[in-house]
């Protein structure tokens, strides 16, 4: 600053203090792993009068694109499938003119637990697919060990007996009622004498 006199004097230093827009999002979404037919979420938590949401997935050609119909702060999958595994997702939160997105989250689906129904069909057997499934469907319920275990026996042979009793489940509830005589001499009633399981 000159004055008058041309004297110079040099003002004192000012601080220039710029305050930072408030955040938004207080808690990010996170990465979620989940097998195979599970469902999965992912929830962000944000603060601020009238808020939106607008969840993206990245698409193949790695541009963002609209999640339709995901416009809540949690973005929910029902069914999580393997085409799902590795796709990723952010979302966009608005309050009035303020605009904030998310950190880039991440899905990650495995493969589903196998349990192995019958204990003499492990998971290296040929057909322990088709043998699990005869099980687990309610199809199948084997010999019940003393320990709780089943059995299959999946190199025995299959009676006439068992096998009208897959069909018959596998048939599912048709409402059929037995007679009260069996049509087959061969074939008498059981009550409460227990049966053999097939």
């Amino acid at each position: 600053m000159t004055d008058k006199n041309k004297g110079q004097e040099t003002s004192k230093t000012a601080i220039l203090t710029v305050a930072e827009a408030a955040e938004l999002i207080t808690a990010q979404p996170k990465s979620v792993t989940v097998q195979e037919g599970s469902p999965a979420s992912f929830t962000v938590t944000a603060a601020g009068d009238n808020l939106t949401y607008q969840w993206q997935a990245k698409g193949n050609d790695g541009t963002w694109q609209d999640v339709a119909g995901a416009t809540k702060a949690t973005l929910s999958v029902s069914q999580a499938t393997k085409e799902l595994n590795g796709s990723q997702y952010q979302v966009v939160v608005k309050s009035g003119d303020k605009s904030e997105t998310s950190s880039v989250v991440t899905l990650t689906v495995t493969d589903k637990a196998v349990t192995q129904f019958f204990a003499d069909v492990p998971l290296n057997n040929q057909f322990f697919t088709e043998i699990n499934w005869m099980g687990t469907s309610g199809y199948s319920t084997g010999w019940v060990q003393a320990d709780g275990s089943r059995l299959y026996m999946p190199l025995d042979g299959i009676h006439r007996d068992a096998f009208a009793a897959f069909m018959y489940r596998i048939s599912g509830d048709t409402g059929y009622q037995a007679p009260a005589v069996s049509p087959f001499r061969d074939i008498r009633l059981f009550t409460n004498e227990g049966v053999a399981r097939v």
